[in-house]
């Protein structure tokens, strides 16, 4: 790899650096971490760099780093102490941000002496790139102390972990405007908009499996997993508007309660309702997302189909398809086993099991 125009380069100097290495820059070696790689409307595909003075070390200045992708870049984010990813143009509900590998992959189980193994085995680049990642429990920070914060599961809960680079680098916020998802035959976790994004939106995550649950909860389990303090748009109501909001999420988990007993006693046209009622929550919450909704959906569709209304039945597990392809994907197991409804209408299957949302893992 090598820098345009000269090749010294002196404290101060913006350069233009291709593909991720290592590079020899003013006589000193360069490490350039794997997520920083710009995208800029003059060079695409490319990544900016300021030369700071720092000795016998070049730094990159973190402002300047942003993610090579036609939908969204990496930035300074003003609100929050870090950086955070952003739409660079608007973005429909459903489309595919991100379909990205994990830098590094670990069963549940590791103990420290094998995940120290793992690092120690991992690309200079590579190792450099997960030393520029937060972490929430100590400082300075480890390796350890990183893949607790910003590892994600895989496949089955409780198995396996790993890194994913651009995906940790999504923001929280009890709102999300992205789901994600681990695709198995794909080897990658991909991330779709849940609604339509303007461009300069910040793109954010739920970093808690459920989301779903009063101010107080939230704020507890993200203090206590992640340590700090969640300023969403959800987080900042208070007085009338907070109480609210926590009524009706509340309400949503409850609804889920009760169509289940609904179910277990055969009563399909109180379990529609119950989920119909559950629908109008969600939208009314704004938590009416495709991953939100096709499950409550397949839930109607069930309804119908057990109360041998096959006609509606239908209707509703189209919305359902739908909605799981613009969450999952429509190279997504679900959706490509939709089909299967059909012939066994009463089959949960698009009730896989979930991949583990993003958890604080301590390594033993």
């Amino acid at each position: 790899m090598a820098t345009e125009g000269s090749s010294t380069a002196l404290p101060g100097t913006v350069v233009w650096l291709h593909s991720l290495t290592t590079t020899r820059l003013n006589g000193q070696t360069a490490l350039i971490a794997a997520d920083a790689v710009a995208r800029d409307t003059a060079a695409p595909g490319r990544c900016k760099v300021e030369l700071l003075a720092g000795g016998d070390v070049i730094s990159v200045r973190q402002s300047n780093i942003s993610l090579s992708s036609p939908h969204f870049c990496i930035k300074e984010a003003p609100d929050k102490d870090g950086v955070g990813v952003y739409a660079t143009q608007d973005i429909a509900a459903g489309t595919r941000i991100l379909s990205e590998p994990p830098l590094l992959t670990l069963p549940i189980s590791a103990t420290k002496a094998s995940f120290e193994t793992l690092i120690a085995a991992l690309p200079s680049t590579k190792r450099a790139a997960l030393f520029q990642l937060h972490d929430c429990s100590s400082q300075p920070a480890t390796a350890e102390g990183i893949f607790a914060t910003n590892s994600f599961g895989l496949g089955t809960p409780g198995t396996e972990a790993g890194i994913f680079l651009t995906t940790c680098r999504l923001n929280h916020s009890c709102l999300p405007n992205c789901s994600h998802f681990w695709h198995g035959h794909l080897g990658a976790r991909t991330i779709h908009a849940s609604r339509d994004v303007a461009c300069g939106e910040e793109l954010t995550l739920s970093y808690i499996s459920h989301h779903i649950m009063e101010w107080s909860d939230r704020q507890a389990e993200l203090e206590e997993v992640y340590n700090f303090t969640c300023a969403c748009e959800a987080c900042r109501l208070s007085g009338p508007a907070r109480e609210l909001s926590d009524k009706r999420r509340t309400a949503i988990d409850s609804l889920v309660d009760s169509m289940n007993s609904a179910f277990k006693a055969s009563r399909y046209v109180e379990a529609l309702q119950l989920v119909e009622a559950r629908l109008r929550l969600l939208e009314e919450e704004g938590l009416a997302s495709p991953s939100m909704l096709y499950t409550a959906e397949f839930d109607a569709y069930q309804a119908r189909t057990l109360a041998q209304r096959h006609a509606e039945a239908r209707v509703w597990l189209e919305r359902a398809h739908m909605h799981v392809v613009m969450a999952n994907g429509a190279d997504s197991e679900r959706a490509r086993r939709w089909p299967e409804c059909w012939l066994c209408p009463a089959n949960d299957v698009w009730k896989l099991p979930e991949p583990e949302k993003r958890r604080h893992r301590r390594i033993v």
